[in-house]
């Protein structure tokens, strides 16, 4: 007789093994940090404070321009800067910077703060007095004026701030073909391409007195209001590089908690317009110039005056979003 096999039927048949999944934990994860992460910027761009008294700035950001001031204030200068600029009460432009994103570039026009313009109320100075006598206000009215260029955003910072954000990022690249030095600012450094921090790149961007050794000798190079625009431009475009790299990448959790409280933007900027404009700004190539002009003296004041069709040219290019020195 044949065996019979007998199933019971009141035992569920075995469940196969579950497959496991590991990325969709991975997944969640990353979901969860990216909402906290953004959360956090979010939070973070929200505490800068707003420029007083606030400019009548449109909102929004396309083609739109935005006015970089970088205030010479002493206060809150760290202990490795203390004494390094002189002791002056109060607050000037140090740095007058118009930039303009356009497509994939951004255009960076600088004004040295030498440059005689009319200030509305306190007749003819120094563009940089304008700050003193009213604020970003007054002297993005001013510049605007000057320039014929609409200003939409204002971004204020000064010594012991921009030093903060240098340092945020661990340090900015600057290449000097000699040896260089002023000593007025403070800078000392050796020729080659060199990693410097945030207090050597401030006293890189303020020097009026800049030096290098050739041939054995210390001579000035662009030891003018007109080489400092051009240090200033390139310690902005080293900033946005180490930015875009892996190394600064990391750091930029602490960068934008320092930007939070090292910077001042107009109320027409929320947090998102932030965000937005640096991020169009950080993955942008950088075309940058100054505007052409001659020195002049007058009455005994030494003032630096627009240079005729050249500075047209530059603002009206500028204005087109065009390259701002023409290939030759």
């Amino acid at each position: 007789m044949d065996e019979t096999t007998v199933i019971d039927r009141t035992e569920p048949p075995p469940v196969p093994p579950r497959k496991r999944r590991p990325f969709r934990f991975l997944f969640k994860l990353i979901v969860v940090l990216l909402i906290v992460v953004l959360g956090a910027l979010y939070w973070g761009l929200a505490q800068i404070p707003h420029v007083e008294p606030e400019p009548d700035l449109a909102t929004g950001l396309v083609n739109q321009t935005f006015l970089l001031i970088g205030s010479d204030s002493r206060a809150d200068l760290p202990d490795e800067l203390a004494g390094s600029f002189g002791d002056f009460g109060g607050e000037r432009a140090d740095v007058v910077i118009l930039a303009r994103p356009s497509g994939g570039t951004l255009q960076l026009l600088s004004l040295p703060r030498d440059l005689k313009v009319t200030i509305e109320g306190n007749g003819t100075n120094k563009i940089n007095a304008a700050y003193a006598f009213g604020g970003a206000a007054l002297l993005a009215d001013t510049a605007s004026a000057a320039t014929g260029i609409p200003i939409h955003h204002v971004v204020e910072i000064d010594f012991a701030g921009f030093a903060d954000l240098v340092d945020a990022l661990g340090g900015i690249d600057i290449n000097f073909p000699n040896a260089a030095r002023d000593t007025k600012s403070g800078l000392e450094v050796d020729a080659g391409t060199t990693h410097i921090d945030g207090a050597t790149a401030l006293a890189y961007s303020r020097s009026r007195s800049y030096q290098e050794n050739i041939n054995g000798s210390w001579v000035s190079v662009d030891a003018d209001d007109i080489g400092r625009t051009g240090r200033q431009q390139e310690a902005l475009e080293a900033m946005l590089h180490r930015a875009a790299s892996l190394e600064g990448l990391a750091r930029m959790p602490l960068f934008l908690g320092k930007l939070g409280v090292s910077t001042r933007v107009d109320k027409a900027l929320n947090p998102i317009d932030v965000l937005t404009a640096g991020y169009g700004m950080w993955k942008a190539d950088v075309d940058a110039t100054t505007v052409p002009v001659v020195f002049s003296n007058e009455g005994g004041v030494s003032y630096v005056v627009f240079d005729g069709d050249k500075a047209d040219e530059v603002i009206a290019r500028f204005l087109r979003g065009e390259p701002l020195t023409p290939a030759e």
